[in-house]
């Protein structure tokens, strides 16, 4: 991806997630590592684990090249709630927080459909960069 498409595309993203951080109801429950939590590693490896910060600081370092990688990662938090705080979870389990992820799932569709015209434009822009031969003249 072209360096300005990639700045662009992550740009948004950094928009997605400053919104969420911002307006979604618990986000600040999403916002850092479960850290306080002694059990949460049995049910969500360390290399699985993701919130909303990491992902603004991955977005900052323009480390999205997709708007699919992008919604993996937000995937991920509410697959990890549902892994620690469904009925097989861990010893501090607390189910609405399942239902507070998947509500931060649909802000965040919600965001990423008022943006797809320029996240779209940008994914573009990538795919240009990669056919469009450079040099010829």
């Amino acid at each position: 991806m072209e360096p300005e498409s990639q700045a662009t595309l992550n740009g948004i993203f950094q928009d997605v997630v400053q919104h969420l951080l911002d307006n979604a109801p618990h986000a600040d429950f999403f916002s850092r590592p479960c850290a306080l939590v002694a059990d949460y590693s049995k049910y969500v490896p360390a290399d699985q684990e993701m919130f909303l910060s990491r992902i603004l600081e991955r977005a900052q370092s323009h480390y999205y090249s997709s708007l699919s990688e992008f919604r993996r990662d937000l995937q991920l938090i509410h697959s990890n709630a549902a892994a620690y705080h469904g009925p097989s979870g861990g010893f501090m389990r607390y189910e609405p927080v399942i239902h507070w992820a998947h509500d931060l799932l649909l802000l965040a569709d919600g965001q990423i459909h008022r943006r797809l015209p320029l996240i779209q434009a940008a994914e573009a822009k990538q795919v240009c960069s990669v056919v469009q031969p450079k040099g010829r003249g």
